[in-house]
């Protein structure tokens, strides 16, 4: 059976049944599968697979390429099934206009093929399609002067979900999700706030890693430059060499120079009425600007005023006038610290801003181990549900 290519009035379909025969085999194989305890399609199969070799550390970027995986899975079971549904339901009506009793069954199977394909839901779309199945049975059946309560029941649920409103618009207003908002599909119950204030603080954290990128590059670059200055100097033949500080030198520089800013930065991130991180981040431009400001630039320049001032120290005691060591000795030096500051802050923030990712990451709506959200999925087994319980009374 296939669409006419004729034309034919707007809004209607024609079909040419080329094979009654093998229609009718059809048919009764399509009534010996609702008799069946169950349906699979098995479609997500191969998004199951693949999401099993991204399992390790629940991270934002496992849950990003959890996401992509099943994004990008085709769903061509939906159409075959509307497909499927479609032809019975007009060959269902051609029989039972020519009286034969097969037509009513096919227009009463129904019954056995909605809770099949309901109960084998995997993505929300699922359930809203199969909704509208209900809406073709019921739709076929009132053409034969009939009705069916049940199906109208199963048919508004999708109906009335598509037209309410959404009971979080005013939350969503209120924290502007940046990861979520593209997922967060609407539902007739309030979320927790905590599934905003969590994915709030954990958007912030993501910006202070990003942080980390132009700080380390920057990092990078001025120990590079230095161990050039170095190594010209050296080829000249000036020998420069590692200066060996007392270690009150090398306290100040690390504990002062880089361990008490971090501190301080990490104490400014954690108090709100300062940093301003209880509000969205887009309305928290101006703060986030200043602390990047501070954190990229004003930091290293704070740190190279305090080595340099060791390095002066130490240049005195070594007999140089007013502390001026030569510039190859003064290059090597600063390369070796550059290299420190480096490592001591891609380590410990790093780590500290990838802990505070992990930790605020299950509590927002993007978690999840299977599916798109443990939120849709939420919502797509509730509607399910409700139609299924809906179903089970017309047995």
């Amino acid at each position: 059976m296939k669409d006419s290519d004729e034309k034919q009035d707007p809004g209607s379909t024609e079909f040419i049944i080329s094979d009654r025969a093998g229609l009718d085999r059809a048919m009764d194989i399509y009534l010996t599968g609702t008799r069946k305890p169950f349906m699979k399609t098995y479609n997500t199969k191969l998004a199951e697979e693949a999401y099993s070799f991204l399992r390790g550390n629940m991270d934002l970027l496992h849950v990003s390429q959890r996401i992509a995986v099943y994004s990008d899975t085709l769903l061509p079971y939906l159409s075959m099934l509307r497909s499927l549904t479609m032809n019975m339901i007009f060959y269902g009506e051609i029989l039972t206009e020519e009286g034969a009793s097969s037509g009513e069954k096919l227009l009463k199977s129904w019954k056995d093929f909605l809770p099949q394909i309901i109960g084998n839901s995997e993505y929300i779309i699922d359930v809203l399609v199969y909704g509208n199945f209900a809406d073709m049975y019921l739709e076929a059946i009132q053409r034969h002067g009939g009705n069916s309560s049940t199906l109208a029941q199963v048919a508004d649920i999708i109906h009335c979900w598509q037209e309410a409103g959404d009971a979080n618009a005013e939350i969503k207003e209120k924290y502007k999700p940046i990861f979520s908002r593209n997922f967060l599909i609407k539902c007739e119950y309030k979320l927790p706030e905590d599934y905003f204030v969590a994915e709030n603080r954990m958007f912030y954290s993501v910006l202070d890693m990003y942080s980390l990128l132009p700080l380390c590059l920057m990092l990078t670059v001025l120990t590079i430059i230095f161990a050039v200055i170095a190594g010209v100097n050296r080829l000249r033949g000036r020998k420069p060499f590692i200066m060996l500080l007392p270690w009150r030198s090398y306290y100040w520089i690390v504990v002062v120079g880089i361990v008490i800013p971090l501190g301080l930065f990490f104490l400014y991130i954690h108090i709100d009425w300062l940093s301003g991180r209880n509000m969205p981040a887009v309305d928290n431009l101006l703060h986030i600007g200043l602390e990047k400001l501070v954190f990229v630039v004003c930091f290293p320049i704070y740190f190279g005023i305090i080595v340099r001032q060791q390095l002066k120290k130490s240049g005195k005691n070594m007999g140089f006038p007013h502390g001026k060591i030569p510039v190859g000795t003064y290059c090597l030096n600063m390369m070796f610290f550059w290299a420190v500051l480096l490592c001591m802050t891609g380590a410990v923030a790093g780590q500290l801003f990838y802990y505070k990712i992990s930790y605020y990451l299950p509590g927002t709506v993007l978690y999840a181990d299977y599916g798109f959200t443990t939120f849709e999925n939420q919502i797509k087994n509730d509607l399910a549900e409700e139609m299924l319980n809906i179903l089970k009374t017309d047995k």
